[in-house]
């Protein structure tokens, strides 16, 4: 049982070990100040923080972007 047990803690520090978070950076249009912004934000972070794939989205802008914020839908806003 013992081993069973140290097995799975392994397999499990594995598995976060080289878990990938996703980040949603919630914007404005692409033709608006924002959606560069946050594109040009997304890059730097999955190019410099260790296993982070952050992604751009265009959105409704501010209003929409606190709805999609409070819904658990996005991780990031712009206001």
């Amino acid at each position: 049982m013992r081993k069973v047990a140290i097995g799975l803690l392994l397999a499990v520090l594995a598995i976060c070990t080289f878990a990938v978070t996703f980040l949603t950076i919630a914007t404005g249009g692409t033709a608006g100040t924002y959606y560069p912004l946050g594109a040009a934000m997304a890059d730097i972070w999955s190019k410099n923080i260790k296993n982070v794939n952050a992604a751009a989205q265009a959105t409704g802008a501010s209003v929409a972007n606190v709805n999609l914020l409070k819904n658990k839908e996005v991780d990031v806003i712009f206001v």
